[in-house]
Parts: structure tokens; sequence; C-alpha cells
């Protein structure tokens, strides 16, 4: 390439995403990158600097994820690329890949979220849509089905966020349907994860409602969540645990979406940051710690 024009050179040039971060490993992060001329999960150790390419699949990965634990890296990968496939799960240092969740048939990806002990998917085929959760590593059990749109929360729309499934303790799971009748107002619905018991509701199709991000606080049952209940998306506060609703009103102007929380000492909640959260660093969470919500605003 350095005897190409330097246009050219940029052109080709390779392409990577940001990383994934692990909460409870902060020195593992998993990226794409079509550095390899294909798109595939690469692992990052922030320690080291070291990299390593973990999937060598001739259709291409897109999509990889550091496991709860953070011994292992999780990825979807496509047989064939007509997008049925399955998450795979290879060790952090390299080996063999295998399934990541017994009990999951192949399909379509509909979502994935971790903690420790708890593991939620979403997979969808011709026959409709089913939620899939393993306990403390054991076979995955089906908690529910649908005929029409239902996924893991995160996995569409807001913010593509793999901190909006389960909360932080692994005690309540959000999903996210279509069963109103419009996929392009979802609603929002949490349930018991290790039975699939509804636990609450949100929308009724007629606007959007999507879960954001969990507190990242062990037993903080609060999501940040977006809506679209005026005209513009704004962001909100859903305490599970009381059902309290607290509307954030940052004084910003277009949509106001909540992207992850982030731990502050004391006082009350930071207001909404002009700033992206993809862009930053993670930081390590104390569960001493208050959690505040970190916010982005979409400019128009």
């Amino acid at each position: 390439m350095a005897d190409m024009p330097a246009w050219e050179r940029r052109f080709r040039a390779p392409s990577l995403t940001l990383p994934h971060w692990s909460r409870h490993a902060p020195d593992r992060a998993v990226y794409e990158s079509n550095e390899s001329g294909i798109w595939q999960v690469h692992t990052l150790d922030v320690a080291s600097g070291q990299t390593r390419q973990v999937s060598d699949h001739p259709v291409g990965v897109t999509r990889g994820f550091v496991s709860a634990e953070g011994a292992e890296v999780v990825f979807w990968q496509e047989d064939t690329g007509d997008e049925i496939g399955r998450w795979l799960a290879q060790p952090w240092e390299g080996g063999d890949a295998e399934p990541y969740l017994d009990g999951v048939p192949l399909g379509w990806d509909e979502g994935l979220s971790q903690v420790q002990g708890v593991v939620a998917a979403g997979v969808s085929d011709r026959e409709g849509f089913a939620i899939y959760v393993a306990v403390e590593g054991g076979a995955a059990t089906l908690i529910a089905r649908s005929a029409e749109w239902l996924a893991v929360a995160g996995s569409y729309g807001a913010t593509m966020a793999d901190v909006a499934g389960l909360s932080a303790d692994g005690s309540l799971l959000a999903l996210q349907h279509a069963e109103h009748g419009d996929l392009t107002h979802p609603a929002l619905r949490i349930v018991d994860p290790r039975s699939g018991a509804v636990v609450a509701e949100r929308g009724d199709g007629t606007y959007a409602v999507e879960a954001c991000a969990w507190s990242p606080v062990h037993g903080d049952r609060r999501l940040a969540v977006a809506h679209e209940e005026s005209d513009r998306r704004a962001t909100a506060i859903w305490d599970l645990t009381t059902s309290a609703w607290t509307q954030i009103d940052g004084g910003l102007k277009g949509d106001v979406i909540a992207m992850d929380w982030w731990p502050r000492l004391g006082g009350a909640p930071a207001a909404p940051s002009r700033r992206p959260s993809r862009a930053l660093p993670p930081r390590r969470h104390d569960r001493r710690d208050h959690a505040d919500l970190d916010t982005h605003r979409n400019r128009r």
C-alpha cells in the first residue's frame, strides 16, 4: 500500500468498530475489524495492548462480546450468509470455538445479554420469535415465544447496547416486542428471566419505548429508557422496584437518548451530557458508588 496514492490508502484502510468492554474484566475488550479482508471478531488486552483475531469465517463475523466472567469471547456466526446462525464461545487465550448455549436452536439473532450467572438470548425462525435463558451454566430453557417480533432489549433501536437486557443482578430481563402490531413503535416488557413471568409493561404501539441501560449497581432495578411520547425522543428512568417513572430534563433540544450509567460518589444524578458515551473508555463500577446516567444528544 505504500506505493498507492494517499487517497487510495485512505479508501483501503482497515475499519474497526468501537470495543465492547467487560464490566467484570475491564482490561478485556472485543471489537470487529475487516483488516483481514473480511469482517472478523478480535480481542484487545488493554494492559498489554495485544490484539488477536478470534473468528476466521469466510462469511464474516460482525458481532462479538466478552463473556460475563471475562473468560471467553462470545460471537454470532452464520454458516452460509443467510443470517441463520448461533452463538459460539472461544477461550480468551484462543482455541476451539464451541456452542455457547445448549438448548438454543439455529436461527436469526434477536439479541444477547449476559450478567454473571445468567445469559439471555433471542432467536427467531420461520415459526416465530423465542427467548431462551441459561442460569448458572445450565442448559438454556424457553421462557417466551411470540408470533410477532420479540427480542432481547438492546438488539435493536435507540442504542444497540449490550447493557439493556439483563439487570445487573440478573433478576429482571427487558424485552422489546411488536405484539401491538407496529415494529416502528416497539413496546417494552420486563420479565423474570427464570420463569418468563411478566413484571411490567410500557408502550401500546402508538409510540416507541426502548430499554437503553440498566444501572450497573447490583440490586439497583432502575432502567434508563428512551421514548417518544412527544414529538422528540426523550430519556426517563424507570424504577422497577417502586414503578416510579422519572423524566430526565437536561434542557437540551432535539433527541436525548440514554447511553449508559457511570459511577459517581454521592449527590443527585448528573445532568445529561452532550458527549457521546460510546467514545469514552469504561470505568470500574463500585457498588458503593451512586450510578449516574450519561445521555447523548443526537443533533438535528
